[in-house]
């Protein structure tokens, strides 16, 4: 048994009494804010993306707070509610869970008089089991609707659109389904080009140009400008806030390096149901060479080994060269042995893939990077494009490139000097 020192006993302690204090702090202090718009959006995937889009169309209402991504469990939410002021406009939070029973006690601190929900997906399918039991999950925030909100819902999803049975309140339905009211058709997203469709609402037709890659963002674009009409928001004035907004990063952000490779960085998570969705990107896109990386798959089932291999196989379809860094790394290398043009490559370091794409990478090459935070990939496109302050997930802001041994100990090896783990000095708190 592992024996805490003193003063981890004491933050232990700290800790424990914030996630007590704070919720009890903002169940009171909600009670205050009767004039903020209170907007949660839940799902298996997409949250990050339509809070941002959709907070752009409420600023036409003032200003407004937004949580802080990744963050979204209860105690999180109860610290955003508590940062609300009064003369705010609208507060639009994620609100997540990794448990059963989670999204129903922080919807009820946080008492959302507008709920959207993305999609449902296998997202935590070991803590869950099935996808009906997420959605009952993922229903908690609809549920905690007053009469007279309003619930925005993706009719495409039939467990999604199924949730409009379990509140009394408004409901708006998004997608591209027949059923939707706020709906998207003539959709072009094939890179180059950034993604673009027509929104139909009643008798209105609207042309959006987004910043956005590929069509998987059409759910976000559309469920953002359902909670502005929600919010009385005309649709076009919707359509034209939004247009300037950029892809939140690493959620296949586009960043061009000095000598023209283009990087997709979409490093923060990679549920093994999302997989086909970056292949087909990848298959569509037009670019001289493609370059798909892959680090830590999540959420599935089955044989660890044969996932992996899978996705090595259809991506050889696909592109160029092919590469995993991850711990599966050895299942991978089985079926690389078999490719004899080389395409299909593995490495253990970080070091060492970062000096292969040095020198191997082109001018036009289109490079994919899809793996989990925990792989830290995102650290390949900081080492050749400049994103000074950028938020890269728990509270970490990288204002300049350094080496990893000195700016950070997130426990990985060095990017840059192939230091190990025990070699890295923590960043300071």
């Amino acid at each position: 048994m592992k024996v805490l020192s003193l003063p981890q006993v004491a933050i232990s302690a700290v800790k424990s009494l914030r996630r007590g204090v704070y919720p009890l702090l903002a169940r009171v202090y909600r009670h205050m804010l009767g004039g903020v718009c209170f907007v949660g959006v839940t799902g298996s995937c997409g949250k990050t993306s339509t809070k941002e889009l959709a907070a752009a169309v409420l600023s036409a209402k003032g200003e407004g707070l937004l949580g802080i991504q990744i963050f979204n469990q209860t105690v999180d939410i109860a610290r955003t509610i508590l940062s609300v002021r009064p003369s705010h406009s609208f507060c639009i939070e994620e609100i997540g869970a990794s448990a059963p029973g989670q999204i129903a006690i922080s919807s009820s601190i946080f008492r959302p008089r507008i709920a959207a929900v993305t999609l449902i997906g296998f997202d935590h399918l070991k803590a869950y089991r099935s996808l009906e039991a997420i959605a009952e999950e993922k229903v908690g925030l609809v549920e905690a609707l007053p009469a007279d909100g309003t619930a925005v819902l993706n009719a495409d999803d039939p467990l999604v659109w199924a949730m409009r049975e379990k509140t009394e309140a408004r409901v708006i339905g998004f997608g591209l389904s027949p059923e939707a009211t706020v709906r998207g058709e003539d959709i072009r997203a094939d890179w180059p080009e950034r993604l673009s469709l027509t929104v139909v609402y009643g008798d209105e037709r609207h042309r959006v140009q987004t910043q956005l890659l590929g069509d998987t963002a059409v759910g976000a674009v559309l469920g953002a400008l359902a909670i502005g009409l929600a919010q009385g928001i005309p649709l076009a004035e919707g359509v034209r806030r939004l247009e300037s907004v950029e892809p939140v990063f690493a959620r296949k952000s586009p960043h061009t390096t000095a000598n023209g490779v283009t990087f997709i960085n979409d490093a923060c998570k990679a549920p093994y149901y999302t997989l086909p969705a970056t292949l087909d990107f990848m298959r569509r896109a037009q670019a001289k060479r493609k370059v798909m990386i892959f680090g830590s798959f999540s959420d599935y089932a089955g044989s660890a080994s044969s996932k992996y291999r899978k996705i090595a196989r259809e991506a050889l379809e696909i592109a160029d060269k092919v590469i995993f860094h991850c711990p599966m790394n050895g299942s991978v290398m089985k079926l690389a042995k078999t490719v004899e043009d080389g395409r299909l490559m593995t490495f253990d370091t970080s070091y060492e893939l970062n000096q292969y794409l040095h020198q191997a990478l082109e001018p036009g090459d289109l490079v994919m990077v899809k793996s989990g935070l925990r792989d830290h990939h995102e650290r390949l496109i900081m080492d050749r494009v400049p994103l000074h302050g950028t938020f890269l997930g728990r509270h970490t802001e990288i204002q300049e490139i350094k080496c990893w041994r000195e700016r950070c100990g997130l426990g990985k090896p060095c990017l840059f000097c192939d230091k190990r783990d025990e070699d890295v000095v923590p960043l300071p708190s």
